[in-house]
């Protein structure tokens, strides 16, 4: 016969055990999962930086994996630091650092195409990115008339090259020309498809930031994509643009994050870039919203149109 304070013990390791998985059925309050508009800041977010898919559709859990390139005042300061992280970089910018609270770009030189992985490599799940890019500058050194660079966010394989991947999913591929529009698609031998992606405000600045806190009028962009077993969607500024049903788009590779700054062949320079990446997020497939109206649209989204090839820039 067991004594009665070991069957008390093993009772109240019962009513624990019990308790724990009755609370992880429970819907967890925003500050439990970790803050999901959290912008690294003690402070927290304007309504300006809620802005993302993430936030509109509920992705948020514990398991989310996030780089927000900044602690407690970081985001006002000018010095460059070294990029933490999993990151790696191709090509040879003028500046590559985390600076400002964000991963910091310049290109004033000639330097070729640059590229920035994020090496957090998953065959199915959501990533999602804050960005904005800026061409040209007001020094009169720089010669008028060179062109600029085209920027490209895409989902590749390990080893991809820089351009025209065989497979990729872009999440943003735009030049930085005056009334230039941004695509997504997708990529893969056999099978090209693509659709505009227009933003509410500008796709890129010029000369300098639009340090406007509204969506309307600056450059900050969140552009995101969710790949499943069956389907690819894209999203802009944390609201659904394209759908497209597929199975197995991407045959089950592994895929990571990655963002290019394309030169136009047969040009040595370019026009100056500058871009920052206030954070880069990846989110695991499961949690999801519930609203009705929200759930609507995710099922009827448009599809992209099949192209007869590349629909991305740099190809």
């Amino acid at each position: 016969m067991i004594p009665r304070p070991f069957r008390l013990l093993g009772q109240l390791l019962a009513s624990l055990t019990l308790l724990a998985l009755v609370s992880t059925l429970l819907p967890q309050s925003a500050s439990a999962l970790g803050a999901p508009g959290s912008c690294g800041r003690p402070t927290g977010c304007n309504r300006y930086e809620l802005i993302h898919a993430g936030s509109t559709y509920a992705w948020w859990t514990g398991r989310v994996i996030r780089h927000e390139f900044e602690t407690t005042g970081e985001q006002l300061s000018d010095a460059a630091n070294p990029v933490p992280g999993p990151f790696s970089r191709t090509g040879t910018p003028t500046m590559w650092a985390k600076r400002y609270g964000t991963l910091e770009t310049h290109i004033e030189e000639p330097a070729g195409d640059v590229a920035t992985d994020w090496n957090q490599s998953r065959r199915y799940g959501r990533w999602e990115v804050r960005f904005r890019s800026r061409t040209g500058d007001n020094r009169p050194k720089t010669p008028a008339g060179l062109p600029p660079y085209a920027v490209k966010i895409e989902l590749v394989p390990g080893g991809a090259p820089t351009r025209c991947a065989p497979e990729s999913v872009a999440l943003a591929s735009y030049t930085q020309t005056p009334g230039s529009r941004a695509t997504v698609g997708l990529d893969r031998p056999g099978l090209h498809r693509s659709a505009v992606a227009a933003p509410s405000g500008p796709l890129f600045d010029v000369n300098d930031w639009n340090p406007t806190q509204d969506s309307r009028y600056g450059a900050w962009r969140v552009w995101a994509v969710e790949v499943t077993k069956k389907s690819v969607s894209w999203f802009l500024d944390g609201r659904i643009i394209r759908r497209l049903p597929i199975k197995n788009a991407m045959r089950g590779q592994r895929l990571h994050l990655r963002i290019s700054y394309l030169g136009t062949p047969g040009f040595v320079q370019m026009d100056p870039l500058v871009t920052q990446v206030d954070w880069f997020r990846y989110y695991p497939l499961g949690r999801t919203t519930t609203k009705r109206r929200l759930v609507r649209q995710l099922r009827r989204a448009p599809r992209p149109a099949a192209t007869a090839g590349y629909g991305t820039v740099g190809c």
